[in-house]
Order: structure tokens, then C-alpha cells, then sequence
């Protein structure tokens, strides 16, 4: 049985603001195989429901009457509201994958165990996705990962661990789809643009976790990208300890332009026996490990 359950979770939508609802029975309800066996990523959908559809009767349906209950973590409905309904491990990825997280691989077709999902109201056939839904679907997101990294043992999960279902299920699925910011008429969402908004809501979101030393002056070490001498792998450092892997050169390219839009550095830092060299320049190692960032510490 799965030993992770994610019943700290409205603590941190209260934290975001995100708006929701608990559905009766949530702390319990998982699928047969309990808990999550690890939380490794972020899996989000459309449900194919129609606009007149009532929300009643979609939860009822995904919790109550259908043989593959319960059906995802819950529904982030066409006003905004997100419907938690179940903390454990849901039926809803289906088979697909496998996929790299900054946790580790997800096996093929095992994702209902590695992946907290999220249904949301939409009909997959062109439907435009209301604002204050896609807004809240990115403050969601946020909200989630926040609970994975601080209740969850693992390494620091982030936007580069989110995947839509046609990610998962190439060729199988397709969604989330339809008008968004994401995408025009019925396209699936380029989901780099939209883990680039996580992503910026993520850096806006940081809290200054500064330290004195005898040193340097307070000072908050921006979102940087960095790798390891010994390791090709980049990921992006969050300068407060918080660090998500990247999946290859299209996803440090995008990373890097998004940095770039916020004005904040876009070179790749590679660190080198407690230092980090940049065309040449060393860092203050200093700077790097009062922000409880270990160089040294356990890597993907």
C-alpha cells in the first residue's frame, strides 16, 4: 500500500489563496492501492464535460458512480473553485509514460501512483477556458508543489515536473486542450508556456531567506540555473534551497528566456569543489551555503 497522503494540503491553498472546497470523505479516499508510493510530479486534464454540466453531478460521477472511482485528486471547476476530493492515489493517468522527474523515473503505465491529479471543467472540443479558471489552474499548481516539497521526502520538485495527459499518453490522450493562454482554437496547451507561468508565479512568490555572516550584507540570491562539473544535468535553484531538474536543451532554453524576461541572470552556473564559476568569474561560495544550498548533497 501507498504510504503518502497529501492531508496537509489546504494549508497550503490557504497559503496561496487559492479558492476551494473539500468534498466529503477526501482524507480517505484513494484508490485500492492507498497512499501515493511516492510523489513525483503533477499530472492536470481536462475532464470532457459539458458547459452545461452540472458540478454536482461531475463529482458524483468521478467519486460515486463510475467503475474507475475515484478519478483524479480533484476538480478545479469553470469558476475557479478547486474541489478537493480525495488525498491518496487516484485512477487517472491510465497507461503512458514512462517520464524523468526530479524524483526519479515514473514507470511505464504507473503514473496513478507517482502523480497527484488534477481534473478541471472543460469539454476538450474547443471550449475557451475562463480566466479566473486558467488562473487558477497556475496558482494551483504552485500550491501543490509547495506541499509535495515541504511534507513529502524527496528532492525539491518543480514546473519541469508538471505534464499534461497527452505528455503522458502520447497519441492516446489530448488533453488539456482548447482556448487558453496556452493555446489557440483546439490545440493542446504548449505546455512550456505554461510551466514558464508556474514558474514565474513560483519566483514571485519567494520569500528573502537571508543570513548575516562576516562576510557579505544581506542579500537574496536570485533564481539561477546551475549544473554540476560531474553531471550534465541542469536544473533551476530557486535561491532559497528549492531546486527542480530540467528534461534537456528546449527546456534550459525556454528557463533561460523566461530569466531573461525577469531580468535576472541567464547563465548556467557549474559548480567546482564549493565554487561557482560563470565565464570566469567565481562566486562567493558563502553566498551559496547560508541559503542552506548543499552543492554536495544528493543528486538525481
Amino acid at each position: 500500500m501507498g504510504a503518502y497522503w497529501l492531508h496537509s494540503l489546504p494549508r497550503y491553498l490557504d497559503k496561496w489563496g487559492v479558492k476551494y472546497q473539500l468534498v466529503p470523505g477526501w482524507e480517505s479516499r484513494s484508490r485500492s492501492s492507498g497512499g501515493f508510493d511516492e510523489i513525483r510530479g503533477i499530472g492536470i486534464h481536462h475532464d470532457a464535460s459539458s458547459p452545461t454540466a452540472s458540478l454536482q453531478g461531475v463529482l458524483d460521477y468521478a467519486y460515486k458512480w463510475s467503475p474507475d472511482k475515484p478519478i483524479g485528486n480533484g476538480f478545479l471547476w469553470r469558476d475557479g473553485v478547486f474541489h478537493l476530493a480525495a488525498a491518496g492515489a487516484t485512477n487517472t493517468q491510465g497507461k503512458g509514460g514512462p517520464v524523468h522527474t526530479s524524483r526519479g523515473v515514473i514507470p511505464r503505465d504507473d503514473g496513478n501512483r507517482y502523480l497527484f491529479s488534477i481534473e478541471a471543467g472543460n469539454n476538450g472540443t474547443g471550449e475557451p477556458w475562463p480566466k479566473v479558471q486558467t488562473d487558477a489552474y497556475v496558482l494551483l499548481c504552485v500550491a501543490v508543489l509547495d506541499c509535495i516539497n515541504s511534507e513529502t521526502p524527496g528532492a525539491k520538485l518543480g514546473p519541469g515536473d508538471i505534464f499534461a495527459h497527452f505528455e503522458w499518453a502520447p497519441g492516446r490522450k489530448i488533453d488539456p486542450l482548447g482556448p487558453s493562454p496556452w493555446a489557440s482554437g483546439a490545440d493542446m496547451w504548449n505546455m512550456d508556456a505554461f510551466r514558464g507561468d508556474v514558474f514565474k508565479l513560483m519566483v514571485a512568490g519567494l520569500e528573502p531567506a537571508t543570513t548575516p555572516d562576516e562576510e557579505e550584507e544581506d542579500e537574496m540570491i536570485p533564481p539561477r540555473l546551475i549544473r554540476f562539473n560531474n553531471d550534465p544535468a541542469t536544473f533551476i535553484w530557486f535561491g532559497n534551497g528549492e531546486k527542480t531538474y530540467l528534461r534537456g536543451k528546449n527546456d534550459v532554453e525556454f528557463y533561460r528566456a523566461e530569466l531573461k524576461a525577469l531580468g535576472l541572470p541567464t547563465k548556467v552556473y557549474v559548480y567546482h569543489h564549493g565554487k561557482a564559476e560563470v565565464t570566469g568569474r567565481v562566486s562567493n561560495y558563502s553566498l551559496i551555503k547560508r541559503h542552506r544550498y548543499n552543492p554536495y548533497g544528493a543528486k538525481r
